[in-house]
C-alpha cells in the first residue's frame, strides 16, 4: 500500500506502462505473418526514430505518454524518465547497428527486377534488355496481386 501512495513510484509505473505499450506495438509488427526482412528492418528503424521523438516530446509535454500525463496531472518532470529513454535508444543502436543495409540494397531485396543498384555494384553480369523486361512483367503482376490481397 505504501508503494501505491508514493507519487514518484507511481509516476515510474505510469511511464513504464506507456513505454511498454509502445514496445508492444513494435513487437506486434515484428510478429506479423508474411513480413519481409525489409519490412522488419523498416519497423525497427521507425521505432528507433520514434524513441528520439518520444524523448524530445517527453521534455516538452509528454504527448506520447498518456498514462504518465494522467498520473502527473500535467506536472511535467521529464528528468525522471529521459535517462531511461536515452539508455533504450542506445540499447537499440547497439543491438541493431549490425543490421544496417543500404536503402538501395533493401529495395533490391524487395523487388530485385525493378531496382537499379547503380554503378557501384558489379556482382552479376547484366541481364539482356529483353530478359530483364520478361522478368519484370511477372514480377509486377505478383506485386499487384500481393497488394490486392492485402486490401
Amino acid at each position: 500500500m505504501e508503494f501505491m501512495q508514493n507519487e514518484e513510484k507511481m509516476e515510474a509505473v505510469a511511464f513504464l506502462a506507456d513505454i511498454t505499450s509502445h514496445l508492444n506495438d513494435l513487437n506486434l509488427k515484428l510478429q506479423g505473418k508474411n513480413n519481409t526482412v525489409c519490412e522488419l528492418m523498416s519497423a525497427v528503424r521507425a521505432f528507433q526514430r520514434k524513441l528520439e521523438v518520444f524523448k524530445s516530446d517527453l521534455q516538452e509535454g509528454m504527448l506520447h505518454f498518456p498514462k504518465l500525463l494522467e498520473q502527473t496531472k500535467g506536472d511535467n518532470r521529464p528528468q525522471n524518465h529521459v535517462g531511461f529513454l536515452e539508455k533504450l535508444i542506445e540499447n537499440f543502436k547497439t543491438r541493431f547497428d549490425d543490421f544496417r543495409l543500404g536503402k538501395q540494397v533493401l529495395l533490391y531485396i524487395e523487388n530485385p527486377f525493378l531496382r537499379d543498384l547503380g554503378p557501384g555494384l558489379h556482382l552479376a553480369p547484366p541481364l539482356p534488355h529483353c530478359e530483364r523486361h520478361d522478368l519484370q512483367i511477372p514480377w509486377l503482376r505478383l506485386d499487384e496481386n500481393k497488394r490486392a490481397s492485402l486490401k
